[in-house]
């Protein structure tokens, strides 16, 4: 009886118990200064975007020049996928949060949307169709079909 503490919630003194902990620790401060070093990578290409894009003969926006920034880090080898992969994910976790200013936005356009909602929404579909169709046949005609699968019986 003499190893339990008194109360429940008391710090272990036991130096096995005090150095795993410390290890977790030192192991969860390690993981979120890699996070938080990894955020800072993509912030900080995003604001690379930023001083450039208005450089730019096109009128792209930054966030675009950024992602094509990005792609062309990783395809070119300069950085690898494990280097941004935990604050991607993280992004991307979160990522339905990003889009409820854009639902907020919406609302002030009530009554035009009322009037015009379902012009809009056939547009949006119609629009939608077309880049799907335009991506599966520029995917068909830049990557071949295989010889045709057979199942043996």
């Amino acid at each position: 009886m003499k190893d339990l503490p008194l109360l429940a919630g008391a710090p272990a003194t036991d130096p096995v118990t005090l150095m795993t902990s410390g290890r977790r620790t030192l192991e969860l401060a390690r993981r979120l200064l890699f996070l938080a070093l990894q955020v800072s990578a993509l912030v900080g290409l995003n604001a690379l975007a930023e001083v450039i894009a208005p450089h730019l003969p096109l009128p792209l926006p930054a966030n675009l020049v950024g992602m094509v920034l990005l792609i062309a880090l990783l395809l070119s080898g300069l950085v690898k996928v494990q280097w941004l992969g935990r604050a991607a994910d993280l992004f991307q976790l979160h990522m339905a949060l990003f889009f409820v200013p854009i639902a907020v936005g919406l609302m002030a356009y009530g009554t035009l949307i009322r009037q015009h909602g379902v012009a809009l929404a056939l547009v949006l579909l119609v629009s939608t169709a077309a880049g799907l169709a335009t991506a599966a046949w520029i995917g068909s005609w830049l990557i071949p079909p295989k010889e045709s699968f057979q199942l043996e019986t």
